[in-house]
């Protein structure tokens, strides 16, 4: 085993807004709104930068645990 410590990720998904970051800190890095399932409507180009935004920073969330 190594000396490094390990980052635990704590991820609430709530029923309106999920809320994601590492165990110890005080407060969330990432909050943003809970979505299941796929619109019916076509999706504007705002809602769908939204999504985007989302993505990244649940990708970058996962990049800092493993480069840690």
């Amino acid at each position: 085993m190594c000396d490094e410590e390990v980052a635990a990720l704590v991820v609430d998904n709530g029923s309106g807004m999920c809320k994601a970051g590492f165990a110890g800190d005080d407060a969330p890095r990432a909050v943003f709104p809970s979505i299941v399932g796929r619109p019916r409507h076509q999706v504007r180009f705002s809602e769908r930068h939204t999504l985007f935004k989302i993505k990244l920073t649940i990708s970058s969330l996962f990049s800092e645990i493993l480069n840690t």
